[in-house]
């Protein structure tokens, strides 16, 4: 089992040992190299970004794939503003067969049972449970032709020690393209499980089945290994779950007001109402709407100190596109 203390450790090292040790494998996309059942435990669930800049992560997705999944979305239209090749995997170009917020019952409706919700009372009644399990993989994705099965296939959550741990197991995990969007999807979740019971978040521990990299990403992933790591501030996300609902309900609007609107926007509402992490998470969506999908780089600059502390890839991504205009 590998331990490290932050995504970023963890990112290399699983990289390195997939470059050196990794068996050639033809899969129904392309070939890889492979490894097969793999285990990690990321230390502090909380340094969850992969920051290397010639990875490129895009922020702006990155943030907004959370947010579409904590809001138990599965609509294409919105989530293709942030990453146009989102729309390769729908099947009919409306919505994502495999979308995990969806899956997991997010939404804020009745026609599901929302997991999430459902193992935080589970724990409260019981702390010491073992059955806290999300499901995200269906007995009909075995006979789906959907080009979005998912990957990963189910969270356990179980309190020791006062502190709530996360088990993630993934059947397939693309360590190019999947994995500096999925770690810090789930440890955010995590957290906020954490903050629903007013305890400390724990340890993540990831189980892959298989780990690999596309052959076309072998030489990007190599530079990694040199690649620099940038440092960034950890805030507190947890919120109380009677606050969650009309914090996801601010942080839509205003995605929504930004992606669709070129102008100004404001956070008030957010800043006296929620923890630093929140605020930041906001102020980093917005600004990356405005800056880099909109073309006012100025506005990232207008904050860059701030927002840099809190996300250093907003500014290789802005930087990165300055320069490529033509994007």
């Amino acid at each position: 089992m590998t331990v490290a203390n932050s995504a970023d450790d963890l990112y290399q090292i699983i990289l390195d040992e997939l470059l050196t040790s990794g068996k050639n494998n033809d899969s129904r996309n392309g070939m890889t190299i492979e490894l097969i059942h793999r285990d990690f435990v990321l230390k502090n669930p909380r340094r969850r970004l992969v920051t290397f800049p010639k990875r490129l992560v895009n922020p702006g997705f990155r943030i907004y794939e959370s947010l579409w999944i904590l809001t138990g979305s599965n609509d294409i239209e919105s989530i293709k503003w942030y990453n146009s090749h989102m729309d390769d995997y729908s099947d009919d170009h409306i919505i994502l067969y495999g979308a995990y917020g969806d899956r997991l019952g997010l939404h804020q409706n009745n026609q599901s049972i929302n997991q999430l919700t459902s193992i935080y009372h589970k724990l409260r009644m019981h702390p010491d449970d073992r059955q806290c399990v999300a499901v995200i993989f269906k007995p009909e994705d075995l006979i789906s032709e959907s080009k979005d099965i998912p990957c990963n296939i189910l969270i356990h959550f179980m309190i020791r020690d006062e502190k709530l741990h996360a088990f993630v197991f993934c059947r397939s995990q693309d360590m190019w393209l999947g994995f500096p969007y999925d770690i810090y999807n789930f440890t955010l979740i995590q957290e906020i499980l954490a903050g629903w019971l007013n305890i400390e978040v724990g340890e993540y521990y990831l189980h892959v089945a298989s780990l690999h990299l596309y052959e076309r990403n072998i030489d990007k992933a190599k530079e990694i290994l040199s690649d620099r790591i940038c440092e960034y501030q950890l805030f507190d996300a947890r919120v109380s779950i009677d606050d969650y609902n009309h914090l996801m309900k601010l942080l839509v609007d205003l995605e929504r007001h930004t992606r669709c609107n070129k102008g100004t926007f404001s956070l008030a509402d957010l800043r006296d109402f929620c923890p630093e992490f929140w605020y930041l998470y906001a102020k980093s969506l917005a600004v990356f709407n405005l800056a880099y999908k909109y073309k006012d780089s100025n506005i990232y600059y207008k904050f860059q100190y701030e927002l840099d502390g809190f996300d250093p890839c907003l500014n290789h991504w802005i930087v990165h596109y300055e320069k490529v205009p033509s994007h």
